[in-house]
């Protein structure tokens, strides 16, 4: 599976450090901005990529490349992964994959129409801990109140105060915490529990962008409240209530370092996972792909699919638009 990146951010190197780790995975190439092209030779002499590019295009017609790994501003992922999908080239694409649910539905429908793979990044429903508690979930007995918060002082957010807009706090970018940090929060409950009955979110808005905010997802038995937070400091977590016991899982949901599962028979902290939290998705990626697993391709796309909807929904109810 040979990849070309689309990007040179902080999550790249992320990624490449978990590429390296997998033998099947093999970066060839890097597309960056002219300006950039000094970050793509220092990522192409540590992870050994080939071929560095500033025309899109030019790396989508690289007869090498399996894959683009789209690793740019929210905004810009439809129209990369598109154009990819359009010339036949499978990707993966972070997250969040779209900013709407019908760009997704249109990405999905040019996968399937082209027989070729489409993947977002997301961490969460791909890690062993995440897997484990979503098969040990009827210990508990049945679930009442979940509470999942994902706060992260942002590193940007000082000079968005002071009115330096970067692109997470760019609402024309498709920023904010809702599609930044929440969504973590989102992609854990409806890998757990599905699609929700409903959804309403309360956010603090800022020179019009959500720094914060409250996600409640109602489902037909109990609650479920995100909150995602990058205007302060709190403990990352993830609480699941039940009649008979409770979980927690003690990180943010994109790690889910280890958890906790305490019942009547006692408690239990369990880890089943190492550091790279990106590690276990390209495993998966990598074998669907080898396997040309279109079944579990699909599976993974609904998830995806669904997640979009339910931040569509969230956005719809605060009357925010990008």
């Amino acid at each position: 599976m040979k990849i070309g990146i689309v990007g040179a951010g902080l999550i790249v190197e992320v990624f490449l450090e978990a590429v390296k780790r997998i033998g099947a995975l093999r970066p060839e190439a890097i597309c960056v901005r002219e300006g950039r092209m000094d970050r793509a030779l220092e990522l192409s002499e540590k992870y050994g990529i080939r071929t560095q590019y500033t025309d899109y295009a030019q790396m989508l017609n690289d007869p090498e490349i399996d894959f683009v790994y789209i690793a740019l501003p929210n905004r810009l992922h439809y129209g990369y992964a598109a154009q990819a999908l359009k010339s036949h080239v499978n990707v993966l694409v972070e997250k969040p994959a779209v900013l709407t649910a019908a760009e997704f539905k249109e990405l999905a429908r040019l996968a399937e129409e082209n027989r070729l793979f489409l993947f977002e990044c997301i961490t969460t429903v791909h890690l062993p801990n995440f897997q484990d508690i979503k098969k040990r979930i009827g210990e508990i007995g049945p679930i009442r109140t979940v509470e999942a918060n994902y706060t992260q002082y942002s590193s940007r957010y000082d000079q968005f105060r002071q009115g330096v807009v970067t692109n997470i706090f760019n609402p024309a970018m498709g920023g904010g915490a809702l599609m930044d940090l929440n969504q973590y929060n989102v992609h854990f409950a409806v890998g757990m529990w599905g699609e929700p009955e409903e959804v309403c979110y309360y956010p603090n808005l800022r020179n019009g962008i959500d720094t914060s905010g409250v996600l409640v997802l109602r489902y037909r038995n109990f609650l479920c409240s995100c909150i995602g937070a990058k205007d302060s400091h709190g403990d990352s977590h993830v609480a699941i209530h039940g009649e008979n016991g409770c979980i927690r899982v003690g990180s943010a949901p994109n790690e889910c370092r280890f958890y906790e599962i305490k019942t009547d028979g006692g408690a239990e902290t369990v880890n089943r996972q190492q550091d790279n939290r990106l590690y276990y998705e390209l495993c998966n990626f990598s074998d669907i792909y080898d396997r040309r697993d279109y079944e579990k391709r699909n599976l993974l796309l609904e998830h995806s699919g669904r997640v979009a909807g339910v931040l569509e929904k969230a956005r719809q109810f605060a009357r925010m638009s990008f």
